[in-house]
């Protein structure tokens, strides 16, 4: 039988009812819209409404806030803050350095001090009080703390002021970014947070944080990243992307961060 109308005694190329529908045809018109007269790669739909046939809109994500009292908004402690100095901590290694009891023995240098009594930061917990010291000493550090006890002030805070004393080595208009500290993620809402927290901590400073991850216009985060970046916020995934396509270096990387490393590695 002909497979375009269905009828016995033809084959196909000789059917004489080649421009009607019957049983095993489909139609000749466009893929995208099924209309005749054209086909999927002219068709005047898919570039009017931008889609580009199937495929999805780039996501182009809002501006992170810029108004100090969402930057600086602060979160409540609890009833139960002050028991974290009860919180048992065990360190080891060679030598570890001494704690710290307040903010102003972590050595911050005075912009981000200043940013961190706008963010309420009363005092240190307890991940806090003994992993910036291990920092500041340029000594390697794997912490282990629950769920809000302040691992990402206990990271940012002393690698923000080690960028400070070391002194900025990026070019801001080089086309291949070099930046000093690198935060690896394994989700975009948790390098999202990062990356506002480190927003919060370098405010009124010339330091530059930069977040990336997927589901993004590849496009605008590199027009992010070329305008300057120092640290690195970024998922495995699109942070490997950038490397590979010479936009990102690590010639200058003093800190490298896994956060939540456990869940990078399931």
């Amino acid at each position: 039988a002909c497979f375009k109308c269905g009828e016995e005694g033809h084959m196909s190329r000789e059917c004489p009812n080649g421009s009607s529908e019957g049983a095993g045809s489909r139609s000749r018109g466009c893929f995208k819209c099924g209309e005749d007269g054209h086909m999927a790669r002219e068709c005047p739909k898919a570039e009017s409404d931008g889609t580009q046939g199937d495929r999805p809109p780039l996501y182009i994500p809002p501006p992170p806030p810029d108004d100090e009292q969402e930057i600086f908004a602060a979160m409540q402690t609890g009833i139960n803050f002050n028991k974290y100095d009860s919180i048992p901590v065990e360190v080891t290694g060679i030598n570890p350095p001494s704690c710290i009891t307040s903010f102003d023995e972590a050595g911050l240098p005075e912009t981000i001090r200043a940013n961190v009594a706008r963010a309420k930061y009363d005092k240190p917990t307890p991940v806090q009080k003994y992993s910036i010291p291990i920092i500041n000493g340029d000594r390697d550090l794997m912490a282990c703390a629950q769920t809000g006890s302040g691992k990402t002030a206990a990271f940012l805070l002393p690698v923000l002021a080690g960028i400070f004393r070391n002194g900025l080595n990026n070019d801001c208009f080089s086309e291949k970014q070099q930046p000093q500290a690198i935060v690896v993620g394994p989700t975009r809402e948790l390098v999202y947070q990062i990356y506002l927290e480190a927003r919060k901590f370098a405010r009124n400073s010339i330091i530059k944080p930069v977040v990336a991850y997927g589901g993004v216009s590849v496009g605008h985060q590199l027009r992010e990243l070329s305008r300057g970046c120092h640290i690195l916020i970024a998922t495995p995934g699109r942070l490997m992307d950038f490397i590979g396509r010479g936009k990102v270096g690590v010639e200058c990387l003093q800190y490298l961060i896994l956060d939540e490393a456990d869940r990078m590695l399931e």
